[in-house]
């Protein structure tokens, strides 16, 4: 199976496998833990910042609302969420992370003269990559990270 099928067998194996309620057990496989965060800009995109832990446990922390999506529904604040499927998450990631060359790119790609654009920021396996000028083309990866988010039954976090 190529790399694109295999990519497009995790986005659809993503849109099912949403949440649980109940927390996972040491018996179960650990999920690759992942970061992704997109910043402010001085226009209307979202920005956000979510975390997936070992244990499927889920943390996210929203800026400014999705004005479009499955996520557009929250209000910003702070959620959390449990991810049930280790190896549908990890296989999908993994794919992605291999199609796009992830761990052979640069760490930063910006330029500090031109403050309008948002960046996007991953963590993966130890490897942190900022995106904000001229960057590579990770929308695979990212569509991955999407469609994890979105499967997922957030519930918001009460501060006071």
């Amino acid at each position: 199976m190529s790399f694109a099928q295999q990519i497009l067998l995790g986005w659809i194996i993503l849109a099912s496998f949403g949440c649980s309620n109940k927390n996972t057990t040491s018996s179960s496989p650990d999920f690759e833990p992942a970061i992704f965060e997109k910043t402010l800009c001085f226009g209307p995109c979202p920005a956000f910042f979510f975390e997936l832990h070992p244990d499927g446990h889920c943390d996210l922390t929203i800026t400014r609302p999705f004005l479009e999506g499955k996520l557009n529904h929250l209000e910003p604040g702070q959620y959390f969420a449990e991810m049930s499927d280790a190896k549908t998450w990890n296989d999908a990631l993994h794919a992605a992370l291999e199609l796009t060359g992830y761990h052979d790119l640069d760490e930063v790609y910006d330029n500090e003269h031109i403050t309008d654009l948002p960046s996007t920021k991953t963590t993966i396996q130890g490897k942190s990559i900022i995106n904000r000028y001229k960057g590579p083309d990770l929308d695979r990866l990212y569509d991955v990270l999407d469609k994890g988010m979105e499967s997922l039954n957030w519930q918001p976090i009460e501060t006071k």
